[in-house]
């Protein structure tokens, strides 16, 4: 039977366990290669360091794993930025409770997952959903969204002049409730109050 270090080591996620005062008293090798590798300190993320100390700027992290250390929540997770000056990276972070026996050890197990790819997905696929892939131009999601914020901003005025093209006018009714675009020909300044955005 494998030793439970040699199974967590063979893990490519990074894995800690803190006691609970969130001293670091266990970390696998893909925790301690990532803190490497990203230029860290093995000195203040590796066995024997403070994780509370260490991520006490991280507010979001900080409330949410002392949440596990006090008892308060039995599971706290996150997604947060990990950039170094090459290279940009995401990370999934979940934090349980490890009461193994309460009156040996109480503290929390801290897993971290690379989702560099995934975000990096997400990112492409938001572009892709306001501009044209062939000419990266927006697109008509692109002003709609844009239109219908510029709508709440504009609650007082009764249209959105939103553009000129050759003569016509191209204006929003400002009704929250039902926008709709009006293609016309007019003389400007336009009757009735328009807002110009």
């Amino acid at each position: 039977m494998a030793q439970p270090t040699v199974i967590l080591d063979s893990l490519r996620d990074q894995l800690c366990l803190i006691d609970k005062f969130g001293n670091i008293v266990f970390a696998n090798q893909a925790w301690i290669n990532a803190a490497l590798s990203n230029g860290g300190d093995i000195q203040r993320c590796g066995v024997g360091a403070n994780y509370l100390e260490a991520c006490k700027e991280e507010k979001e992290i900080y409330s949410g794993i002392s949440s596990i250390l006090s008892n308060k929540v039995d599971y706290f997770s996150c997604e947060y930025p990990c950039h170094t000056p090459t290279t940009n990276k995401w990370f999934y972070m979940q934090a349980t409770p490890c009461n193994v026996d309460r009156n040996s050890f109480e503290g929390a197990v801290i897993w971290h997952v690379d989702i560099t790819e995934k975000k990096l997905l997400e990112m492409k696929l938001k572009e892709y959903a306001v501009t044209d892939p062939l000419t990266s131009l927006y697109n008509r999601r692109f002003f709609d969204q844009k239109l219908k914020s510029g709508l709440c901003l504009r609650r007082q005025a009764r249209e959105l002049i939103v553009g000129l093209r050759d003569g016509d006018m191209i204006t929003i009714d400002s009704d929250p409730g039902n926008w709709q675009w009006h293609y016309r020909k007019t003389n400007w300044p336009p009757r009735g109050g328009a807002a110009k955005v």
